[in-house]
């Protein structure tokens, strides 16, 4: 098994040593439907087709994405210490972004990065710290065939329509959804974006009250009511909050953002 193993290393190192010569080209396993994997450098993707290099022989070929299972990236950078380092403001975040950025155009399928995506799409969403450009990222996993990436694409979406005030559009993605937490949750959110900071609190309170073991929902559900806490004017209350939510949740994006909002406020 050490041999194994020895090998194994000694065999990535080989891919990423390789990889490094094809500038922003990423290197991965991809799994394919019919059992097969390829290990190739992955130059594109137009959410139809993936554009790959053969690892072995160089050459050059199109995966239909219908086709593809998964994809396993080989990487360098160290993702997982995204909760507890970044600061929007500092250089970590500005690397992790960038890194982000690079593998954000095979979110669509299933990957072992995507819950890294789903972390910063949380992180800038929670913090009020996102660019027009966002869209572009949420439209990727809404053209997935892959039923709970497009179900997150949909989630990222009504929540960026709510934060631009495109309340109608949100309406109609609401309109949509069966799980009641989430309908709940987003009116609140609309109630605080439409400064209507009493209906929130009482829309928020709703989700606390009646579905206090929804894991989901509750963390960023209590960070909004501390939002909403500013929004009335109770910043102490606020700041509580914040502090529980980051002691409580430690370790989530939820707890990271209530812990640079209050360190801002105090």
């Amino acid at each position: 098994m050490k041999v194994n193993l020895m090998y194994l290393k000694l065999y990535l190192l080989v891919i990423i040593f390789t990889a490094s010569s094809y500038a922003q080209d990423l290197i991965g396993v991809i799994d394919l439907n019919n059992g097969r994997r390829a290990n190739v450098i992955m130059q594109k993707s137009d959410n139809t087709d993936i554009h790959c290099i053969e690892y072995k022989s160089k050459k050059k070929f199109v995966i239909p994405a219908d086709k593809v299972n998964s994809i396993e990236f080989i990487y360098e950078y160290n993702f997982d210490n995204f909760c507890n380092e970044i600061n929007f403001n500092n250089e970590v975040f500005i690397n992790f972004e960038n890194e982000m950025k690079k593998y954000s155009n095979f979110m669509f399928v299933n990957n072992n990065l995507l819950n890294y995506f789903y972390d910063y799409l949380d992180y800038v969403l929670l913090s009020d710290r996102f660019e027009d450009s966002l869209i572009n990222y949420i439209d990727i996993l809404k053209s997935s065939s892959v039923s709970s990436i497009n179900a997150k694409g949909l989630h990222y979406e009504c929540m960026y329509r709510i934060k631009i005030h495109e309340f109608d559009k949100a309406q109609e993605i609401i309109e949509n959804i069966l799980n009641e937490v989430d309908k709940i949750y987003y009116q609140a959110l609309i109630f605080n974006e439409q400064k209507k900071f009493k209906d929130a609190m009482h829309t928020v309170t709703q989700i606390i009250i009646n579905h206090p073991n929804d894991t989901y929902w509750l963390p960023p559900t209590e960070l909004l009511a501390a939002k909403i806490y500013l929004g009335l004017g109770l910043t102490n209350s606020a700041i509580n909050t914040m502090k529980q939510i980051k002691n409580i949740y430690n370790g989530t994006i939820t707890a990271k953002v209530a812990g640079e909002v209050s360190d801002l406020l105090e």
